[in-house]
């Protein structure tokens, strides 16, 4: 008898041990699955190499580019081409070529911007999520007073109330994100689910001199008009012969009159313009290091505050407010960063002549 009771708890026991290695083994390959299916976070700069090929503006400025090579090879390979084709084929594909690089920075802001804003969304659902629990924790404790009738029911009711509040904000701020990601995406052509923080500091700021100065060789829509000046004189000097009219002659005259007047016209006024963008990274630059001292006035405190409730000084609940006051620091810290980086980016557009996108 005693033998087959062995045998039967041996059996059992056996079943046991390979039910626990079929469950475990399970557990590996599903935790295993699904580290291989979480895709990477996304940095800003694999953001930023995936963008430009799905950006519409900047494969047809590609396109035309292209073409515009094409068109100049063509004439340029034409004996019978006259030099004035050729100065049009050039000032085309010039053209063309500035063109491509205005749809790249557009691209980039626009990219950047999106990529800032998600990250921008995460912290906000961080924050509302430890609102939540704060309020929580709070409307518990209330609870607890008010049914010792150490406060009254205007005051629990208030609890209440922030707790509602704070559910509230977190599905507000959860949607804010889902919409933030899903906007990121679209740009780079695949789902995003997490994304890796950027960690790089800002360049030095040039002086307004320097950069105007740059502005005047860079800047596409003074090449351009620059442009359309060269080809006037050219113009004029074909026309300006005894073989052209003298209305044929004025018109020409005019048309390089006008071409200079329009280019006179912009030099005056790209100085202020690109002032107005140096401006505008001087006051990010504000912004930041306000910030960057409110972030550090908040830390200060924090430490402060966990000498008191390490002392018993302070609740719980008071010590995650100043947890909380501080991640809302860092956040705003980081929003003036990344703000700081897109008038950079706005200035770069200022300087090349492409339309500055303000926010």
């Amino acid at each position: 008898m005693s033998r087959v009771m062995s045998r039967q708890l041996s059996a059992q026991n056996y079943k046991i041990v390979i039910f626990l290695i079929f469950t475990f083994s399970n557990f590996l390959i599903l935790s295993f699955a699904q580290e291989q299916e979480a895709p990477p976070a996304l940095t800003l700069e694999q953001a930023l190499s995936l963008s430009p090929n799905l950006d519409a503006d900047v494969i047809s400025a590609r396109t035309d580019v292209a073409a515009a090579e094409r068109d100049l090879q063509r004439v340029s390979s034409d004996p019978l081409a006259l030099r004035l084709e050729k100065l049009e084929a050039e000032q085309t594909l010039a053209s063309e070529q500035d063109s491509l690089e205005a749809a790249l920075i557009a691209n980039r802001l626009d990219v950047t911007d999106k990529f800032f804003a998600a990250l921008e969304a995460d912290e906000t659902l961080a924050n509302a999520l430890k609102q939540q629990q704060i309020a929580t924790a709070t409307l518990e404790a209330q609870q607890i007073r008010f049914e010792a009738g150490a406060i009254t029911q205007i005051d629990l009711s208030n609890a209440q109330n922030d707790a509602v509040e704070a559910e509230r904000a977190v599905r507000d701020a959860q949607n804010t994100r889902n919409l933030a990601y899903s906007q990121l995406g679209s740009v780079v052509g695949q789902s995003v689910t997490a994304l890796t923080p950027y960690e790089a500091e800002a360049p030095q700021l040039a002086a307004l001199e320097q950069i105007q100065s740059e502005s005047n060789t860079k800047n596409t829509q003074l090449k351009s008009l620059q442009r359309n000046v060269e080809l006037a004189r050219t113009q004029l000097e074909i026309t300006d012969n005894a073989f052209s009219s003298r209305s044929q002659i004025d018109s020409a005259k005019d048309t390089l009159a006008d071409a200079e007047l329009t280019l006179s016209d912009y030099q005056s006024s790209l100085g202020l313009t690109i002032e107005s963008s140096y401006n505008s990274v001087l006051a990010a630059q504000a912004s930041y290091e306000n910030a960057l001292e409110a972030f550090r006035t908040s830390g200060d405190d924090l430490t402060a505050q966990k000498t008191r409730l390490d002392a018993g000084s302070i609740s719980p609940i008071a010590y995650q407010q100043s947890e909380l006051g501080h991640a809302q620091n860092q956040a705003a810290l980081n929003t003036a960063k990344h703000q700081l980086f897109l008038a950079y980016i706005r200035l770069e557009q200022a300087v090349l002549g492409q339309a500055v996108t303000t926010q």
